[in-house]
């Protein structure tokens, strides 16, 4: 169970990291002409051990080089009833407390017979970003000089626990 604790909770630090960036506003004028464009990163975990999978996907939505928004679904199954109650509660426990800290979240969890999904929009125009950037300084890694998200620094991030971006 210290594998399964350590593994998720690594997911949901990337996860919830990824919630800094810039004001709409602010990205609007410095990006006026560019498109937005969609990366998709993916991410399978197969923990035998431990008695589930993890299926997750990240959806970054960036103008330019630097991230708007991002949407996860992140899936785990099991025929344990107890891991997906750990599931269940931790996901709940930990998007509540970013958004009332942070605020930009908005998400779902959804429990079935063998599996608990999360779909999860970070807005980082409803973000405190000032807060949020002092209080998880890893995440400057990130970021750019502006104190934005970059798509080079979501990529690494995810990259970084495994998963593959297109």
């Amino acid at each position: 169970m210290k594998k399964l604790l350590k593994i998720f909770v690594t997911l949901l630090f990337v996860v919830s990291l990824c919630g800094c960036g810039t004001n709409s506003e602010e990205k609007n004028a410095s990006s006026a002409n560019e498109d937005e464009k969609t990366i998709k990163c993916t991410i399978s975990q197969n923990d035998l051990t431990n008695g589930y999978k993890l299926e997750s996907e990240y959806s970054i939505y960036a103008k330019g080089d630097v991230v708007n928004s991002v949407k996860t679904k992140e899936t785990v199954i099991s025929d344990q009833e107890s891991i997906l109650s750990y599931f269940e509660t931790t996901l709940n426990t930990t998007y509540e407390k970013y958004n009332s800290e942070y605020g930009g979240y908005t998400y779902e969890v959804i429990k079935d017979t063998n599996s608990v999904t999360s779909n999860v929009e970070i807005d980082y125009s409803k973000m405190d970003l000032n807060k949020f950037s002092k209080d998880q300084s890893s995440i400057r890694s990130a970021m750019n000089d502006n104190n934005e998200l970059t798509v080079d620094g979501m990529k690494a991030m995810y990259e970084s626990i495994g998963a593959t971006c297109e």
